[in-house]
């Protein structure tokens, strides 16, 4: 079925479904079934009622409402396609990530079809149209992997060359070639802008965190964002703590991506960590990146003489021995200071995701994140450069972002933007400031 299609004829269906349920007064509920009507006045049995229009309702002793409609082969398929890009966009996909697919086809008969997860499309039309457009226009991958490829019929295979980027070099074959790593971490595209911008996110979270930027950027971009390998949604096994003791596996893991889809000339958001990464990509490949957006990033978190990196020798210690010795307990304490606003939406989402981690991958990871050096990339980066920084941050101090600022390449021509707000995940407490700074530095109209 055409795009057009789908997005017509879902959205009619959904309604309908819902629609029969309908609220009748505060306080109380009364249900509607499309059935109703034509049994009202019905006394017998024989009635020849139309099956496509015949609804059952049931409630469990728990409270939940099963609602049971007829419908066309042609109207389940569609519902199914909807329903599987549903679950992986990270507006509407299962915070946990669960996947409930096995439950819904338990104990039934081969060849009968699995039941749809109501709760996933009614999500679905609280969307707004545009979110609803980037949604269906996704074109349905493996699982948790909707990739929408930029390349031309034919293109000619990029590699990546892998005595550009300082040991330890990543070796490739653990993931099956620079295509595997566009499948293991997790890549997907929205929207059909074009030029693209790559959104990656930092230490402890997931792609899943550019949630609400997502939707906005979609409409004047292909957005393309992925997970890091040490995000709660990489298969675990994928981190090898000697590739990745520094920042050099992860930008090559950036630049393999970019090089397997056909980007070039992108511009290139990365948070925290993620800033870092795309410095060292851009310092070995300037034709992948057209603008580097760093938020919330820090070449050095460890204080030196003359440079305030945020975190002292002893502080550091304590923060690895509380990782090491109760995990779960520093995360009940850690997330709610890096997010720095009283956003319970927020630090429920990065705790979920941090949390996730294998204790011994958080701690491998925080060691090399808050331990390494970068300070000596910067001058090689002569990509135009723009630094966004909240005014308070307890992971990195505001004067970090001006020293980015002095110390990138002559060529970066870098901006040192502070907003007034607290925290290091603006884009879950401030999306809204957010989008409006980055339409302003990208020049975005409209």
């Amino acid at each position: 079925m055409e795009y057009e299609d789908l997005a017509i004829h879902s959205d009619n269906i959904l309604k309908w479904e819902v629609n029969a349920i309908q609220p009748m007064a505060w306080g109380s509920f009364s249900y509607k079934l499309p059935a109703d009507d034509m049994l009202k006045d019905s006394d017998a049995a024989g009635n020849n009622i139309n099956s496509s229009r015949n609804c059952i309702m049931a409630s469990t002793l728990l409270g939940s409402i099963i609602i049971f409609i007829p419908m066309t082969r042609e109207e389940y398929e569609l519902l199914e396609d909807v329903q599987a890009r549903l679950v992986v966009d990270p507006l509407t996909a299962p915070i946990l990530g669960n996947d409930h697919n096995e439950f819904r086809s338990r104990e039934s008969r081969a060849g009968t079809p699995k039941i749809l997860d109501g709760d996933i499309l009614a999500q679905f039309l609280e969307l707004t149209s545009m979110q609803q457009e980037a949604i269906l226009a996704l074109p349905l991958g493996t699982p948790k992997t909707a990739i929408l490829s930029m390349k031309p019929s034919m293109p000619a295979k990029n590699t990546v060359d892998r005595q550009t980027l300082s040991d330890p070099v990543l070796d490739m074959e653990a993931f099956g070639g620079c295509g595997g790593v566009v499948k293991s971490l997790n890549t997907h595209i929205y929207g059909n802008g074009s030029e693209t911008i790559v959104l990656s996110h930092g230490y402890g979270s997931n792609q899943g965190v550019w949630h609400f930027l997502i939707p906005a950027l979609a409409y004047y971009f292909k957005v393309l964002v992925y997970d890091l390998v040490i995000s709660p949604n990489v298969n675990p096994k994928l981190y090898d703590p000697l590739r990745y003791s520094n920042f050099s596996g992860y930008a090559q893991d950036l630049t393999c991506i970019l090089d397997e889809l056909n980007v070039r000339n992108s511009v290139f958001v990365g948070h925290s960590m993620s800033a870092m990464i795309g410095c060292i990509a851009a310092k070995q490949r300037p034709d992948l990146f057209q603008h580097l957006v760093l938020l919330a990033g820090s070449p050095r978190y460890l204080n030196d003489t003359g440079y305030d990196g945020g975190f002292s020798k002893v502080e550091l210690d304590s923060l690895f021995g509380s990782i090491q010795s109760d995990f779960s307990g520093w995360v009940k304490s850690f997330v709610p200071k890096a997010i720095g606003v009283n956003d319970r939406a927020a630090i429920a989402e990065f705790e979920g995701s941090l949390g996730r981690l294998k204790p011994e991958t958080a701690l491998s990871a925080a060691r090399s994140v808050f331990l390494t050096d970068n300070r000596n990339v910067l001058p090689h980066v002569h990509v135009p450069t723009t630094i966004i920084q909240s005014e308070k941050d307890i992971i990195v101090p505001e004067s970090v972002a001006f020293y980015m600022k002095r110390r990138v390449g002559v060529g970066a021509a870098a901006k040192a933007i502070i907003l007034k707000t607290q925290g290091h995940f603006p884009q879950l407490t401030v999306p809204n400031l957010l989008f409006r700074v980055l339409k302003q530095t990208l020049g975005i109209q409209g």
